[in-house]
């Protein structure tokens, strides 16, 4: 973990606890040095010792120090410097309650995750959130699902008024204007993700990549860890994705969103196509970009700046970051 986790630990302990149960735990770790820099990466061992003495120390559980420390850690990261990019983050919540999957190496930190949430919901929220743990490793699972609750937004109700706005909207996009704007896209059935449309600009890079063929012969999933699979992927819709080609060095970043195909749209390879088979059909549409950040990775990949739409502030990053070379 980074430094920056062991000098919030510290000043939890300091802040609600004092100096000197501060240094009754430092001393039954013996092998564990202070004089953290934020920046720089340490063993993860350091956490783990530190939260074990305090436990020992304060006689609460391993978990519970750990989830206090992170109810803690976001007024330590408001002090430092991160307040303003936390209260950017998000509006709302979008519903009554959700699942949290949390995925991690480290065994046993899922308790940092839930103070964290229990301190973003009373800090920049102003109510108290639910936190339930309801699968973990210990039960057998590869990853912790949390639920979570909390009270009834207004703001949603606004958020509703949005979406019944967009249903009437007076422009909806030609399908040859979104092909040109999303040259990195992709379309894809959901039976085994098949490839139903590829974007201009992947066609070219990838023209071994066909309608027809699955997303997994052609792709990789590198983050969220998740399957290959509509179900497990659609359930991180709003999670960003990052897409590698299996055979350039080429990745892609962005979004995946489920989306229902009219009912005349057909599977390339199937007889009839939806419409044949009784009605619409649900897909997967991923919108992306090329994740490179300077003129020497796009040629590395074989891109053009004009691949890149001017929409996409891709271009200018990149350009950006040339300059400052």
């Amino acid at each position: 973990m980074l430094g920056i986790i062991n000098l919030a630990f510290e000043a939890f302990v300091k802040r609600d606890y004092g100096e000197n149960v501060w240094m009754e735990i430092v001393q039954r770790c013996p092998g564990v040095a202070t004089n953290w820099v934020s920046s720089c990466p340490y063993s993860d061992k350091a956490i783990y010792q530190l939260g074990a003495a305090a436990a020992a120390v304060l006689k609460m559980s391993f978990d519970d120090v750990i989830e206090a420390f992170g109810v803690d850690f976001v007024r330590y990261a408001e002090e430092k410097g991160y307040g303003r990019l936390m209260q950017v983050l998000g509006s709302n919540v979008t519903a009554d309650s959700l699942l949290l999957h949390y995925h991690s190496s480290r065994p046993g930190m899922w308790p940092l995750v839930a103070g964290i949430l229990k301190g973003m919901a009373e800090e920049y929220f102003g109510f108290t959130l639910g936190v339930e743990l309801v699968a973990s490793r210990h039960q057998g699972h590869d990853h912790e699902i949390f639920r979570l609750t909390y009270p009834h937004q207004e703001a949603i109700r606004a958020r509703d008024d949005t979406a019944r706005k967009a249903a009437a909207s007076l422009f909806a996009m030609p399908p040859n204007m979104f092909y040109e704007l999303h040259p990195f896209h992709l379309l894809m059935a959901e039976e085994r993700l098949t490839l139903l449309q590829v974007g201009p600009a992947l066609g070219r890079l990838l023209p071994e990549a066909q309608a027809g063929d699955p997303f997994g012969y052609h792709f990789k999933i590198r983050h969220p860890y998740v399957p290959v699979d509509y179900n497990a992927i659609t359930g991180f819709f709003n999670t960003t994705f990052l897409v590698n080609a299996r055979n350039t060095m080429l990745e892609l970043i962005g979004q995946m969103l489920p989306v229902t195909l009219p009912a005349d749209e057909g599977t390339p390879g199937s007889e009839g196509g939806a419409g044949g088979r009784g009605g619409p059909r649900r897909a997967l549409l991923f919108l992306g970009s090329p994740r490179c950040g300077s003129l020497s990775e796009m040629q590395a990949q074989q891109l053009f700046l004009s691949d890149i739409p001017l929409h996409d502030m891709s271009r200018d990053f990149i350009l950006l970051a040339e300059q400052r070379q």
